[in-house]
């Protein structure tokens, strides 16, 4: 006895602990800061307007007061300061009936007179319109009540029976059928069972059987005479229970079930009506049916009370100054609970009460751009719900930026996460502005280059050598040729050669003497100069080999090889900037039709609110073994599209096991980090092999990463040791065809000896382009600061300077 009384207590206390453990669970969890966009019944400063609708309704006889509009902007709290009037409403005389008319079909304007064809279609939608809105405004009024509140509605509704009730039904049924059986047959019921009763219990029987008959024929009776009251309507499929309104009825639905619409407020309490959401339409006439049935309810002798229609509809619901005066009988006006104005204000509340960080300037710039307080809730909503799923690095006023324009432009917002529209060419305005910029940039590296070429083709020739060769093709043919004449006298061959002369001879072509000047006259050539130059050079004219030579002896070529290099900084530099700072560097404009969006698409791209990463804002990804950013170079390699070499990647290792040997043998592999994990892991020797090979084979794409790895790259040492071995013409191509300046030659050549093998320093110093070099190098013992590498490579080399600058010379050396 005692061990059963010590289990009950027992269980007694672990019920009273889980208790408290529910309790205190309930009581720690941190509140949601969800907000409902539902209209509430606990609205803030309303209480002008509720004294207002209590004016007008307790007036409602008094004044004439019928119908009463509650006017502002959507959005501004109109449907919640109804419902709060009526959550708050201590009149027991009111009667709430509410009638909501929202739709998500898009407005349209009026149709106009100017398109005949186009106005007739649109008086037909608009009658069918308005037919529709009549259907929805009889639905909600009659499907909302139980059938027992308005019994005598010819409007059915399908009805679920309990299992009660069906027993109950079933039980009368045979009740009446064996009572009637019983009056008509009196011995054939007590005949089935075997018993004869006596006279007295034959007259009780016989009365029981005629009660219940008579209470049930009279029961079926009275619901008889409604069903064939409701069989009255032809247009009410009584067996499906459901209105069906031909497509082609001309009537309006209300005027047409008037009598149905009077019925239920003669039986109902209901004596205010509220209306919402009716101006979405763009119907007036609506409301001039609803005002005519208002007049007919209040004017039947069977409805002993006054119905209020209160309809909450925008301002610019009327046009006209006098036709809202026309409809209603008052107006209360409802100033907007948000605004642009304030909106910043009641963004910044929220963000600042759920802890959120996130600058006051991205607010003021997005909050005007929020008019609605539902649209603010649902911001909020979605950023707290995004910011709980997504990764919690991600930066919240970029992510408060995404949610804000999805909310405005949910359609735009679709198209984003496909590729496209108005936000997704935008962004991708940056693609199209590097490429053509880089396409500007390399027309002109590509033209200079062609110049170099002219330059240095010229810079074994001096311009007196130039007019030599045109002074011996103009004198290959005369015979005998004793001088030339320019100016006012006889010339030697040299002496034409002076720029005056050469002059005299370009403007009046060639004069010559073929014997003693003193006893004859100056021969003229038939031949002019244009002429003479097509049989010198058919490519290149006099003037421009000149030039050729002046550029080179005023070094022109090596300003365009720096000017070069200027631009490959540019071109890497382009691909590099953010969208805010390429927008501001080159004062992209964005145009986009809608005004709002346009503005706000400008706000969000030029202040980096909305960047290249937005991806990382719309979608969760699921790392795995590799980080989004892996992933997307990842993506790139496999479908040959180029990626910024400097793209960070995170799990490379991962990365690289997911690529195949094929594709280390393409310039879209090309990144700095992932170079820097191949040069310090042996363990990816084959990669690392395609990858120096693909350096090594001379193309523009190789040389940029090689330059731009040896400016970013962390393993300088290896990475050259390794190209060298791969590449041991190297030095021959950066001579002879990079084109690159004096200076970066001399960068590279240090690179080079500074970190090359000796033995492929050897290989290389065979050739004749590397060995002259080195030994031009009056300063090479000082080219690099460690002096045991100099020793070495003079070592290895076995290099014997004929000149060298004493005073450019370590003292060691």
């Amino acid at each position: 006895m005692n061990q059963r009384s010590l289990r009950y207590s027992k269980s007694f206390i672990d019920f009273l602990q889980k208790l408290y453990d529910q309790s205190s669970t309930t009581k720690q969890e941190d509140p949601l800061p969800y907000e409902p966009l539902s209209p509430t019944g606990n609205a803030e400063e309303v209480e002008e307007y509720s004294k207002a609708l209590t004016w007008a309704l307790k007036n409602r006889k008094k004044h004439d007061i019928k119908n009463i509009a509650l006017t502002g902007p959507y959005g501004s709290g109109k449907s919640s300061i109804l419902k709060t009037f009526k959550e708050t409403n201590t009149d027991d005389s009111l009667h709430f009936l509410f009638i909501s008319l929202a739709t998500f079909k898009e407005e349209t304007e009026e149709p106009t007179k100017d398109n005949p064809t186009s106005f007739e279609q649109g008086n037909t939608l608009k009658t069918d319109l308005l037919r529709l809105i009549e259907l929805s405004i009889l639905q909600q009024i009659f499907y909302r009540e139980d059938d027992n509140n308005i019994p005598d509605s010819r409007f059915r509704k399908i009805r679920s029976y309990t299992k009660l009730e069906l027993k109950l039904t079933t039980f009368w049924i045979s009740i009446f059928l064996i009572s009637i059986t019983h009056l008509i047959y009196p011995i054939l019921i007590p005949k089935q069972f075997g018993i004869i009763p006596n006279e007295f219990w034959s007259i009780i029987f016989h009365w029981m059987a005629l009660v219940t008959s008579v209470f049930i024929g009279i029961k079926v009776i009275y619901k008889s005479i409604r069903m064939l009251s409701a069989l009255k309507i032809s247009k009410l499929n009584i067996q499906n229970a459901e209105i069906n309104i031909s497509n082609n009825i001309s009537k309006s639905i209300l005027n047409h079930h008037l009598d149905e619409i009077l019925y239920f407020f003669q039986v109902t309490p209901y004596n205010v009506v509220i209306i919402e959401d009716l101006d979405r339409f763009r119907q007036t006439d609506i409301f001039t049916k609803l005002r005519e049935i208002n007049l007919l309810i209040n004017q039947s002798d069977k409805i002993k009370k006054d119905v209020v229609f209160i309809y909450a509809v925008r301002d610019d619901m009327f046009k006209l100054e006098n036709e809202r005066t026309k409809f209603f009988d008052f107006i209360i006006p409802v100033i907007p609970v948000i605004n642009p104005s304030n909106s910043s204000n009641k963004l910044l509340h929220k963000i600042t009460t759920n802890g959120y960080t996130i600058s006051e300037d991205l607010i003021d710039s997005i909050a005007r751009f929020i008019d609605d307080m539902r649209l603010l809730h649902n911001i909020t909503n979605e950023y707290y719900l995004y910011r709980q799923k997504l990764d919690k690095g991600l930066i919240q006023g970029k992510l408060l930026s995404i949610i804000v324009y999805k909310n405005l432009f949910p359609d735009d917002f679709t198209d984003l996460t496909y590729n496209k529209g108005k936000l997704f060419d935008a962004l991708n305005g940056k693609q199209i502005y590097i490429a053509q910029q880089t396409e500007k940039l390399r027309a002109l590296i590509s033209e200079w280059k062609v110049q170099i070429e002219h330059i240095e083709a010229a810079k074994v020739q001096d311009i007196q050598e130039i007019r030599k060769s045109y002074l011996l093709h103009a004198i290959e043919n005369i015979s005998p040729f004793v001088s030339f004449y320019a100016n006012g006298g006889q010339k030697t061959f040299q002496e034409m050669t002076d720029d005056e002369n050469f002059h005299f001879l370009m403007t009046n072509g060639v004069q010559y003497y073929d014997r003693n000047p003193t006893y004859s006259s100056p021969q003229k050539l038939n031949i002019d100069f244009k002429t003479l130059e097509k049989r010198v050079n058919p490519k290149t004219t006099y003037t421009e080999r000149k030039k050729q030579i002046e550029d080179y002896n005023n070094n022109l070529h090596e300003q365009l090889k720096k000017q070069i290099q200027e631009n490959e900084k540019e071109i890497s530099m382009l691909r590099q900037l953010k969208i805010k700072d390429l927008f501001e560097k080159a004062n992209i404009r964005i145009e986009i039709e809608h005004e709002k969006q346009n503005q706000l698409v400008n706000v969000l791209l030029r202040n980096g609110y909305i960047d290249e990463d937005y991806l990382d804002y719309i979608s969760i990804f699921y790392p795995g073994s590799i980080s989004r950013e892996d992933n997307q170079f990842l993506m790139n390699v496999k479908t040959n599209v180029e990626t910024d070499y400097d793209h960070k990647l995170h799990k490379i290792e991962n990365l690289v096991k997911k690529l195949n040997i094929a594709q280390f043998n393409q310039h879209f592999i090309f990144n700095y980090q992932l170079m820097d994990f191949l040069l310090s892991n042996n363990t990816y020797k084959t990669e690392r092999d395609g990858l120096f090979s693909k350096l090594a084979d001379q193309s523009e794409e190789s040389l940029k990463f090689i330059d731009g790895f040896i400016l970013n790259g962390k393993r300088i040492r290896p990475f050259t040791q390794i190209l060298v071995k791969k590449w041991l013409q190297i030095w021959d191509y950066i001579t002879e065809k990079s084109k690159y300046p004096e200076d970066k030659k001399s960068e590279y050549f240090k690179l080079l000896l500074q970190f090359s093998d000796l033995a492929d320093l050897d290989k290389m110093f065979q050739s004749k382009n590397f060995r002259r070099y080195l030994l031009q190098q009056r300063d090479f013992l000082s080219a690099i600061t460690d002096t045991n590498r100099i020793k070495e490579i003079i070592k290895k080399l076995n290099i014997k300077f004929i000149d060298l600058d004493e005073k450019y010379s370590p003292t060691e050396l």
